[in-house]
């Protein structure tokens, strides 16, 4: 007797130490016998290897474990040995994934098996995670922004699973629940559908190339509009990166339409999603850093009257460093108004006292700042819609431009949409395709062909 207990007391003491080394334990599992609760089959399951492979975020098990839980391990998907209303739904949204520029083999599951209790745990389980795998990517994209941070930013918007399985499981139309996590922006659901129709027109053998080609760039700008914000704002401005164009619309309405110019492929202007909070007027440029390091003092170096050439002033900061920078007025570097969107880049829009380049079809030509055509218009129409009531047009404008700037603050700040559509819909439902100036689609195209085989060898894994 004394040596049984003290056998158990040192198995306590090793699980204990176990624990204590951040090991995870595994229990023998033995499935109940066929008298046994189905719940009891699906806990067994969830606290077991399988459900490391089926939810590798540990956030995500977690809160799966803490939903079946809630429901004493009831199934969600299946009932009475087969898939309930919910489960067809379900299954069926998944075999439709590539309607939305998806992989439906990412979110395949295994024949389901009803014959025992044990089966349909484990095929209830899978079809969890299938259903969660492709909400997380229909959502938030296959690739994240993030990825892209050094042209990137926008606002991570958490991945709720508890909330979203707690919906789900008080539904019966859980598709047309997990369609609503799409892309809203009319962009998308755009090329949503000329995907669609791209993939039902003729199979035509000189054609297939051509087809092949145009599909696989509207998935990578469908991509990457699951990196913005579901709302964009009724009030908002888009520019289009390879377009070279820049919209601000007001309530729905486009009330300017304006050709623009963007970052260099060097210096590209960065994808991103902010709020614009101000204009000024009569702006001071304060020339960047980077660009005194990497081209003003080279030429400076060679020709010490360079600053007054360029219109440039000089004054040394606190900590020693060298400011350089232009006082407001017609030869001003931003022209007469800024546009300002804080930012980690440090870009912006604004005018340019250069307008020749605007004739160009290809522009561009900047460090990353947008530079905006007829930039006084665009001024009075957002400054109109901040102040409602008010009108600025240009005039009244021209008559405040002089020597010290002036800073108009927006009482709701509009929303900044940069965005890099090398492929969209125009006004007549015909596909337009641009230059992927920056290179941008090659590199979702790696990224993804780089997930799909990661995602394949786990399947394969997980099946062996």
């Amino acid at each position: 007797m004394l040596g049984r207990r003290a056998s158990v007391s040192l198995g306590v003491a090793a699980l204990l130490l176990a624990a204590l080394a951040g090991w995870r334990i595994y229990w023998p599992l033995k499935l109940p016998e066929q008298g046994e609760s189905s719940p009891l089959r699906l806990k067994l399951l969830l606290n077991a290897r399988i459900a490391d492979r089926l939810f590798p975020r540990w956030s995500d098990r977690a809160a799966v474990l803490g939903f079946y839980r809630s429901r004493r391990y009831e199934r969600v998907w299946i009932d009475d040995g087969r898939p309930n209303a919910r489960g067809v739904s379900a299954i069926q949204l998944l075999a439709q994934a590539g309607s939305e520029g998806l992989d439906p083999v990412d979110y395949r599951i295994a024949p389901m098996s009803l014959a025992s209790d044990g089966a349909m745990a484990r095929s209830e389980l899978e079809l969890t995670a299938a259903v969660l795998r492709y909400a997380r990517d229909v959502q938030f994209g296959r690739i994240s922004g993030d990825d892209f941070g050094r042209m990137t930013q926008f606002e991570r918007t958490r991945f709720e699973v508890r909330p979203l399985l707690d919906e789900l499981a008080g539904m019966t139309d859980v598709g047309g629940a997990l369609n609503l996590l799409a892309p809203s922006a009319a962009e998308y659901r755009a090329l949503r559908t000329k995907l669609a129709e791209l993939r039902a027109g003729p199979a035509a053998e000189n054609n297939l190339a051509s087809r092949s080609g145009k599909i696989r760039t509207i998935i990578d700008n469908m991509e990457r509009w699951r990196w913005y914000p579901r709302d964009l704002g009724a009030t908002n401005v888009i520019v289009n990166i390879p377009q070279y164009r820049l919209t601000f619309t007001q309530e729905g309405v486009v009330k300017f339409i304006g050709r623009a110019i963007v970052g260099e492929r060097a210096l590209p202007t960065p994808l991103l999603s902010v709020p614009m909070t101000s204009l000024t007027l009569n702006p001071i440029w304060n020339v960047p850093d980077e660009m005194v390091k990497r081209e003003i003092m080279p030429r400076l170096e060679k020709d010490p009257d360079v600053l007054d050439r360029l219109g440039l002033k000089a004054e040394w900061r606190a900590n020693g460093t060298l400011r350089l920078y232009q006082a407001p007025g017609d030869e001003n570097a931003e022209g007469h108004v800024r546009f300002n969107f804080p930012n980690k880049f440090l870009v912006y829009q604004h005018d340019t006292p250069d307008q020749r380049l605007f004739d160009q079809d290809e522009r561009a030509y900047s460090h990353g700042c947008v530079r905006v055509e007829n930039a006084i218009y665009y001024a009075g129409f957002l400054l109109a819609s901040a102040y409602p009531g008010e009108q600025y047009p240009p005039e009244r404008l021209f008559s405040l431009f002089g020597p010290n700037e002036i800073e108009f603050r927006f009482p709701k700040p509009i929303p900044v949409h940069l965005t890099y559509q090398t492929a969209y819909v125009d006004a007549k439902g015909a596909l337009v395709l641009l230059p992927d100036i920056y290179g941008l689609d090659a590199k979702v195209e790696a990224a993804l062909d780089a997930r799909n085989v990661t995602s394949r060898l786990k399947q394969v894994v997980g099946r062996t």
